[in-house]
């Protein structure tokens, strides 16, 4: 008998399918390290132009007789919010931009495996029961041919039994003719142990007229016939 088909579970599919999605797995996952190796790199840069930028606001005020009266902060607070912090934010923001959209790629590659996986459920689960409906049908059309099996056997058997019976009643009216019949031309034989030709002709026609045929009379009763008159064979009907 032919084995079932095997309905997987998720698991298992999407562990069969996850090499095919390996590689595309690691590319997003090196992007985005990689993302977060350039931000990180803007990140020095800006710092560095900042440094760079207090620096020559310093030196600006130096040249200018203020390096004894403090700080410029406002000039350095004027940089950092028209210079450095927009380009802090614009750099965060395109790291994050970049990150969501390799995030997304990647939810999409487990959306894709996962589809996969469950169309290959799905596909297995029609497998068995078409299967299972298929063996229903070999089973109903099993049931069926034993039970047709088992009414020709009855059929047969009955047949035969009625056969059989037939046989016997027949058998048993051919005795009761047979040991009748005998019994009437026993009660009539003569001192030559024959019977008279009328005798036996009339025997013979109870014979026939209860189902019996005359080649079966004349040769059961064959022993009640005087052979030896010259004329016994048309005396006797024995043609």
């Amino acid at each position: 008998m032919a084995q079932a088909p095997t309905v997987q579970t998720l698991d298992q599919i999407m562990a069969s399918l996850q090499p095919g999605y390996t590689a595309q797995q690691n590319v997003i996952n090196q992007q985005i390290a990689n993302t977060d190796a350039t931000y990180k790199g803007q990140q020095l840069a800006l710092d560095a132009a900042k440094t760079q930028g207090f620096n020559q606001i310093n030196e600006q005020a130096t040249g200018k007789g203020l390096a004894f009266s403090g700080v410029p902060t406002s000039e350095q607070a004027d940089y950092l919010s028209t210079t450095y912090l927009p380009g802090v934010q614009a750099a965060q923001a395109k790291k994050n931009a970049d990150t969501l959209t390799l995030e997304g790629q990647a939810a999409a590659l487990n959306t894709d495996l996962r589809n996969k996986a469950l169309d290959t459920q799905n596909s297995q689960q029609s497998s068995l029961n078409q299967w299972n409906l298929q063996q229903a049908q070999l089973e109903a059309t099993a049931a069926e041919n034993a039970k047709n099996r088992a009414a020709q056997i009855a059929a047969a058997n009955a047949a035969n039994a009625q056969a059989a019976s037939q046989q016997a009643q027949t058998a048993a009216a051919l005795k009761n003719l047979t040991d009748t019949t005998a019994a009437y031309l026993d009660s009539k034989k003569g001192g030559d142990n024959h019977v008279s030709p009328s005798t036996w002709q009339k025997a013979r026609q109870s014979w026939v007229a209860n189902g019996g045929s005359v080649d079966s009379f004349n040769a059961t009763f064959s022993g009640y016939v005087n052979s030896s008159y010259k004329t016994y064979t048309s005396d006797y009907g024995l043609f």
